[in-house]
């Protein structure tokens, strides 16, 4: 009940940012801000009145990019948090749209060596075959996907990305 504690106490995974915050990400709880010199925890949770609020409370995975925005990624679709305006931007599946992220539900968020993101989704407790590897196009914010072709033995092998490795 105390505002300025964290969320949920169920973490699903910490980030520790370029300035020595954490960034949590909780299991139903949203993500939640830690600046250790306050001992203060800001909490960003979905609002359905708020279309600049998170878009998921289920948060999976969390990536400060070399601009100092935070990545999210949740259980429907990725989050964009800007760092000077404290708003998110969020990042859907499109199924008219093949340059939009490939499934809503993403596990995982890295950034290569060239400061390019990638997202993994897919969920493997799923029946479905969708997800895959997905592509950001920082300039033109959207995405070029990578997926499973069972006709193609040098496609993905399936479209449940969980880990990313370069």
């Amino acid at each position: 009940l105390d505002s300025t504690s964290i969320s949920s106490s169920y973490v699903e995974h910490i980030y520790v940012a370029k300035d020595g915050s954490l960034w949590l990400g909780t299991w139903g709880g949203g993500l939640n801000h830690f600046n250790p010199g306050t001992e203060v925890f800001t909490a960003y949770s979905f609002d359905a009145n708020d279309p600049n609020s998170l878009s998921n409370n289920f948060v999976s995975d969390v990536l400060e990019d070399e601009q100092g925005n935070i990545w999210v990624a949740t259980q429907y679709g990725v989050n964009r948090l800007d760092s000077k305006t404290q708003k998110f931007k969020h990042f859907l599946n499109n199924p008219d749209d093949e340059r939009s992220l490939s499934y809503n539900i993403c596990s995982k968020i890295f950034m290569d060596a060239e400061g390019i993101l990638w997202f993994g989704t897919g969920w493997v407790w799923e029946d479905s075959e969708a997800g895959g590897l997905n592509r950001y196009h920082s300039q033109t914010e959207d995405f070029t996907r990578y997926t499973h072709d069972s006709k193609n033995s040098k496609s993905l092998i399936s479209n449940k990305v969980m880990e990313i490795f370069e």
